[in-house]
């Protein structure tokens, strides 16, 4: 599962309560929630109104505040083309901003018994790079992998991260198939 950004506490939330579901987990873009590091006031501030959902041009003046892009890299890029034409409504979006306020996975996060790729922009004021290695050093033999970029870095960026993706997936599976021969090996021993 991959949790990006508000998705990454949901990945997070899944992952401690229903771990069955979950095989492996990387977390994009993401923070422990309290706890964690928050982004500067002035980000907070930025980040309180969706006028950046509702405006082009409000977009591409705090794209480089609020997501360490370039102001036309995230304005006219495809996530912010599908975001204008279509906006979250103002009750859902109330609603993110208040569910995330108040969450925390700190006192879990030493249980969680998942492989975990640990993403994060270096570049990044929405989600401080901190909480990254917050995640990283508290969750058992999380992987830690920072790209040169800001917020969006998978939509920006996509080859550093993506490639991070596909050999922390392809090493999960090669571990998996390992044991699993090693187990069925063990009755013919």
């Amino acid at each position: 599962m991959l949790g990006y950004s508000w998705g990454g506490a949901l990945a997070q939330e899944l992952a401690h309560r229903a771990p069955g579901w979950v095989g492996a987990v990387v977390l994009a873009a993401t923070s422990p929630g309290l706890g964690g590091q928050p982004p500067a006031p002035w980000v907070i501030a930025l980040m309180a109104t969706p006028v950046r959902y509702y405006s082009r041009t409000y977009l591409r003046i705090v794209a480089p505040l609020v997501f360490g892009s370039a102001p036309d890299r995230a304005a006219d890029s495809s996530h912010g083309d599908a975001r204008l034409r279509k906006p979250p409504t103002l009750l859902g979006y109330s609603q993110q901003l208040y569910a995330i306020s108040g969450w925390s996975s700190r006192a879990y996060l030493r249980r969680l018994q998942r492989p975990v790729l640990v993403l994060a922009g270096t570049h990044d004021p929405l989600v401080p790079v901190r909480n990254a290695r917050i995640l990283a050093r508290e969750i058992p033999g999380a992987q830690l992998h920072l790209v040169d970029g800001g917020y969006l870095f998978l939509l920006e960026q996509p080859e550093g991260g993506c490639q991070a993706v596909v050999q922390f997936l392809d090493a999960r599976d090669r571990a998996q198939a390992a044991s699993l021969g090693r187990s069925l090996q063990e009755p013919f021993a």
